[in-house]
């Protein structure tokens, strides 16, 4: 059987739209009607304790930011309004030593953060 260019592009098409779709599609986890609000938004801090590799804990922030020390500090005002404005929780943690391993080691246990912040060099 021999597929036709024309039939080929729309199957490709229809390929690709359920993938964004699927991409796109929210999590079927409820928070049980208990509900989000901002109450903890902005303020940098070490999550509530550390994890075995040195790596701060996630926490239950809705956004967790991982920035040295002084870009921490400089984020914990506009996190917290920006946080406020949208109805979530925002967590701006402070990781000074080592972010890029950090960040790895993290993400490979699965508690990484939302947004890393540093130098670009």
């Amino acid at each position: 059987m021999q597929i036709r260019r024309k039939n080929f592009l729309a199957l490709s098409g229809v390929a690709a739209s359920v993938t964004l779709l699927a991409a796109c599609g929210g999590d079927s986890d409820t928070d049980g009607g208990t509900g989000g609000g901002a109450s903890d938004a902005g303020g940098a801090s070490d999550g509530g304790g550390e994890t075995a590799e040195g790596v701060p804990a996630r926490g239950n922030a809705d956004l967790v930011i991982w920035a040295d020390e002084l870009k921490a500090k400089s984020l914990q005002e506009p996190a917290k309004t920006w946080a406020d404005a949208q109805g979530i929780t925002v967590e701006v943690q402070t990781v000074a030593n080592d972010l890029q391993t950090n960040y790895v080691t993290a993400n490979q246990a699965g508690n990484g953060p939302d947004i890393v912040l540093g130098a670009h060099d």
